[in-house]
């Protein structure tokens, strides 16, 4: 869950308490200049994919991916965000990337 407010990015969401989640890894966040923009409007989805995609290589967030990717291989885990689906959420495009580290983590985890 990149963070616990509403799309104002201020007010904090009701909804997400600290028994929502067992760990917030913040460094997977989309950054906030990012996110806002997206949420206003500022910024295609298309945009958003390729800058949140340029992120995730940067060293605090790839070092996450691979803990992430460690993760998954030996337990489930899942990624968590306000959006209702994964097609226009920062969720489905870290499974990407550890997807990439891992091509056979689907398979691990059945």
């Amino acid at each position: 869950m990149s963070r616990h407010t509403l799309n104002d990015g201020i007010t904090p969401d009701p909804n997400i308490t600290a028994d929502s989640y067992d760990q917030h890894w913040q460094d997977l966040a989309p950054p906030p200049r990012l996110v806002g923009g997206y949420l206003r409007g500022e910024i295609p989805w298309e945009d958003f994919r390729i800058q949140y995609r340029q992120h995730l290589w940067t060293p605090d967030a790839y070092l996450e991916v691979v803990r992430l990717a460690e993760l998954v291989c030996r337990h489930n885990a899942t990624i968590m965000c306000e959006e209702q689906t994964p097609d226009y959420c920062h969720r489905g495009l870290i499974a990407e990337r550890v997807r990439e580290l891992v091509p056979d983590v689907d398979q691990l985890l059945q």
